[in-house]
């Protein structure tokens, strides 16, 4: 009670928070206002939610490590409970459009065709700087003559 007092008189007794720069987490989802109920039509939205999650990582100036897609059903459809959703870790960290769409193509095979789902998404985690991510074995700075066997593993 005696903080409330002194807060209203002008006392400060809570030091304000410092604003968060950093993201934990993107979340790229949406509920449909037509459901769908084809493999092909949740394949089409992923692809979109992969792009856009490209997009926003490199406009952040971000990479992802993590990416997670779902899809549901409407929660007031009582017959249905189809509730699909997989998590990918991704080779290394990237903001890579196609990466990010083939990993959320890995919900595809979990979706039943015929049910009505009613959203989907994709959300990114384990967001990192670019400059904390690894060298790929496959870039400039990795040399060997054609004679050496290659450094990583096929």
């Amino acid at each position: 009670m005696m903080r409330t007092v002194l807060e209203l008189q002008g006392t400060p007794c809570i030091p304000m928070e410092e604003e968060r720069i950093g993201r934990d987490q993107l979340i790229f989802s949406r509920s449909f206002a037509t459901p769908i109920t084809t493999t092909a039509e949740i394949r089409q939205v992923m692809s979109v939610y992969g792009q856009q999650a490209a997009a926003r990582l490199a406009k952040h100036g971000l990479q992802t490590k993590v990416l997670t897609a779902f899809a549901g059903i409407s929660q007031y459809n009582p017959k249905d409970t189809s509730y699909p959703s997989v998590c990918v870790p991704l080779p290394m960290p990237t903001a890579d459009s196609v990466l990010l769409t083939k990993a959320a193509h890995a919900l595809l095979p979990l979706i039943h065709e015929g049910v009505r789902y009613a959203k989907a998404g994709i959300m990114v985690t384990d967001l990192r700087s670019p400059a904390t991510r690894h060298p790929w074995p496959f870039s400039r700075t990795h040399t060997r003559n054609a004679t050496s066997a290659p450094s990583w593993k096929t």
